[in-house]
């Protein structure tokens, strides 16, 4: 499916599977850092859920992390990159200011990067920061403030005098 197709999908409106979605969506990047075998199998659970039953808001992080999983293990980039145009298509359309930051991470750190030059994620990876300090979302800030500072290490910029 295209990324337009995707974020036209009915909306998500049975409460169990919202809630389920969050959690999915919370337990996400801990299971990428500490059992990362189980990273793969919440992803697909999230995707699988959005597509059967409805898109909300923690749908968009599903589909991010789609994308890291075609672009990083499947080797399929523009797969990856259309799965995280659909991610902002579904995050424009709920306007959600905590996945906004987590989407923002995910999207410029692990999948646009393999088909944008570098230097173009550096500004949306300081917006993300700055959204995720104002709506809360300290965890997801602090990882756009990380990888910035890795994407400008990467790209040879210098770190002192960062702001």
């Amino acid at each position: 499916r295209t990324a337009e197709e995707i974020a036209c999908l009915p909306e998500l409106s049975d409460e169990q599977i919202i809630m389920g979605q969050k959690m999915l969506s919370l337990s996400n990047t801990a299971c990428f850092l500490v059992q990362p075998t189980l990273f793969p199998i919440i992803v697909f659970l999230m995707v699988r859920f959005s597509v059967k039953y409805g898109i909300g808001a923690s749908s968009c992080d599903g589909f991010a992390t789609f994308g890291v999983l075609l672009c990083g293990i499947f080797g399929d980039l523009m797969g990856g990159r259309e799965m995280a145009k659909a991610a902002e298509l579904i995050l424009a359309n709920h306007d959600s200011k905590v996945m906004k930051s987590r989407v923002g991470f995910v999207c410029e750190a692990f999948v646009l990067h393999w088909t944008v030059p570098l230097q173009e994620t550096f500004v949306p990876l300081l917006q993300g920061y700055q959204i995720g300090l104002c709506g809360g979302d300290i965890d997801s800030a602090g990882w756009c403030l990380v990888m910035r500072c890795h994407h400008l290490f990467y790209a040879a910029r210098p770190l002192e005098g960062l702001q």
